[in-house]
């Protein structure tokens, strides 16, 4: 399978992923497991895409809980205020 293919160009030719060893650490990514039983007949694309998602979301729910334990000094910043928090952390040092 080319690196080019698109997943709406598998969800539309399952044939393409029969070749694939379930073993790949690429079987395990977030919602592919899902995705490959939607292929399988298991499950409707709809609950396919939800699972996906729920196992992105509780990811990163533990990527914020890595830093609050590992690195007690972090703090959230939204993204449209990080310049600002920045600038003001540099001028108060």
């Amino acid at each position: 399978m080319p690196l080019s293919t698109k997943p709406s160009q598998l969800l539309s030719n399952p044939s393409q992923t029969s070749g694939l060893d379930p073993t790949l650490p690429i079987m395990r990514a977030h919602g592919v497991p899902a995705l490959i039983a939607h292929l399988k007949g298991a499950l409707s694309l709809e609950v396919a895409v939800a699972r996906g998602q729920a196992d992105t979301r509780a990811y990163a729910k533990r990527q914020f809980t890595w830093f609050r334990h590992q690195m007690p000094g972090w703090i959230w910043v939204a993204p449209e205020e990080a310049e600002a928090v920045i600038r003001a952390r540099l001028a108060a040092q």
